[in-house]
């Protein structure tokens, strides 16, 4: 797997197991079918999920154009609710585009096989490649992500955050703490360097672990890195202030705004298009976009 793809995964794995940190954050339970603020209009009775399936759905059409917005709780389970309420909300829909996070997903050779390789992400891919519609993703620029973060953050801290994110991820897809020989990889890779002066990000393990310390007051050492520490929950929770968690929000915030930018344009051309994001991605875009006005020709 190259290093691109590597990244393009650990950023859908990272929201996935990061959400429960975002929700808790919120300070209660994770909202209703459609999410909190949602325009009154948008609550059509026939798009509402079953509950069981965790899923916030946020809706609206006018004339040919509309939206259909999944906020989900990222699963593997083929047998699950999300999945069996996703694949009938897709198809009632009838999307003309499809937008997801983390990328370009691989189409896999059934929908069960797509479930437990790539979540509903690479469901929702499945059900596109089989009637062809067209697939998007707001995470297919890193570099211009890399970009904005870098002129907020000096280049040791941004170098840091990119990688210290990976760890929780690799330890929950692996069950064991990553080696520091893959840690070390990783520093070396051109993919998490910043545009800022390189010469200070860390390059060895020693050094990210320095950098980690630093950024994280109390954490024992870069092997303790979990979720709330990178998951950027201070931008729903001002309690929380540590650095990476600052570098998370700066990187959340583009990835919102990218999408904001992608729905809409989708909706000025007259698309139907679904979206399927972490919840934290929707709250993030209904606070950007004013649904009501993008219906407005």
């Amino acid at each position: 797997m190259t290093m691109t793809k590597h990244r393009i995964k650990s950023t859908f794995l990272f929201c996935l197991l990061a959400l429960n940190s975002i929700a808790s954050a919120l300070a209660g339970e994770l909202p209703d079918t459609p999410a909190p603020d949602a325009p009154q209009d948008a609550r059509i009775e026939s798009y509402q999920p079953s509950p069981e399936s965790g899923l916030s759905v946020w809706h609206k059409e006018s004339g040919g154009a509309g939206m259909l917005f999944f906020g989900t709780r990222h699963n593997f389970d083929p047998a699950s609710a999300q999945r069996t309420e996703l694949t009938r909300l897709f198809e009632q829909f009838a999307p003309t585009l499809l937008i997801v996070e983390g990328g370009a997903w691989p189409v896999a050779t059934s929908a069960d096989e797509a479930v437990r390789k790539y979540g509903e992400m690479g469901l929702v891919t499945f059900l596109a490649a089989k009637r062809g519609i067209r697939v998007a993703s707001f995470d297919a620029d890193f570099h211009a992500e890399l970009l904005v973060v870098s002129q907020q953050f000096p280049a040791e801290v941004v170098k840091t955050y990119y990688v210290a994110r990976l760890v929780p991820q690799l330890k929950a897809a692996s069950g064991t703490t990553p080696s520091a020989a893959e840690i070390e990889k990783l520093l070396r890779s051109s993919d998490y360097s910043s545009t800022g002066d390189s010469s200070q990000a860390p390059a060895t393990i020693d050094a990210f672990d320095r950098s980690v310390r630093s950024a994280v007051p109390g954490l024992k050492d870069w092997t303790a890195l979990e979720y709330e520490h990178v998951a950027g929950i201070d931008r729903f929770n001002p309690e929380h202030k540590e650095m990476l968690n600052r570098v998370a929000t700066a990187s959340q915030k583009f990835r919102d705004q990218t999408l904001a930018d992608l729905l809409l344009q989708a909706l000025h051309n007259n698309d139907r298009v679904v979206v399927v994001a972490g919840l934290s991605h929707m709250l993030g875009v209904m606070q950007l976009v004013d649904i009501d006005a993008a219906f407005l020709k």
